[in-house]
């Protein structure tokens, strides 16, 4: 004996596979893509403006999808690198602002009031040479430790 279709059940069916199709379409980002707009520097809501996402989107992908969090993280660290060795080339070749910013940043060297009159008055043109040479062993040694 043939048992009569249940048309419950088959509504059930018909519904459940149209829920799987609704939704939106996942956007898929180009982790290469994503990777070179964070090595410039460029914050995610630039990197989504420029992807034509939304943040939130670009959000999700970082958080569910390894590949974009890690071309993120690449993206930033190399954006940084470059960074710093800008910012040593322009220590070690005698730029007295660079040498400053990068012992107060790297060195945690402080200034005080008195040693601000005591430094302009022992930095001259005669002696930057010298200071500048210093300054360059000194970085180099910091370098290697």
């Amino acid at each position: 004996m043939k048992k009569a279709n249940n048309p419950k059940k088959e509504e059930d069916q018909t519904k459940k596979e149209t829920v799987e199709t609704r939704g939106r379409k996942r956007i898929e980002l180009n982790p290469k893509i994503v990777e070179n707009l964070a090595s410039i520097g460029l914050p995610l809501h630039h990197i989504a403006n420029i992807m034509d996402v939304a943040k939130s989107t670009l959000d999700k992908n970082i958080s569910e999808n390894d590949e974009i969090k890690q071309a993120i993280l690449k993206g930033r660290s190399n954006a940084s690198k470059k960074i710093y060795e800008t910012a040593y080339n322009l220590a070690v070749s005698g730029n007295v602002q660079m040498l400053i910013f990068w012992l107060k940043c790297r060195e945690r060297w402080k200034e005080d009031s008195q040693g601000d009159e005591i430094a302009e008055e022992t930095l001259t043109p005669q002696n930057l040479n010298e200071v500048r040479a210093a300054a360059r062993k000194y970085l180099e040694a910091s370098e290697i430790n």
